[in-house]
């Protein structure tokens, strides 16, 4: 990013109202995990992986409240 639209951006924030400024913040956030989204590719072998979990029948999966009751004992979080 250049100077100039640093300056630019710098200079809106500081007019900006105190209830905008944790929606410009969580807007920047996205705009960086969208961009940082694109970088993460699968591999075939991940893929295959996934399109075979897919297939599981619903009564093989642990319900995601048992899955998490389940992690916080064992990691005690």
């Amino acid at each position: 990013m250049n100077t100039k639209a640093i300056d630019q951006i710098n200079n809106k924030l500081k007019v900006i109202p105190d209830s905008l400024v944790n929606d410009v913040l969580q807007y920047l956030e996205f705009l960086y995990f969208k961009n940082r989204a694109n970088e993460f590719v699968l591999t075939d072998e991940q893929i295959n992986l996934l399109d075979k979990r897919s297939e599981t029948p619903i009564g093989n999966c642990v319900p995601a409240d048992k899955l998490m009751a389940n992690l916080k004992n064992k990691y005690s979080v």
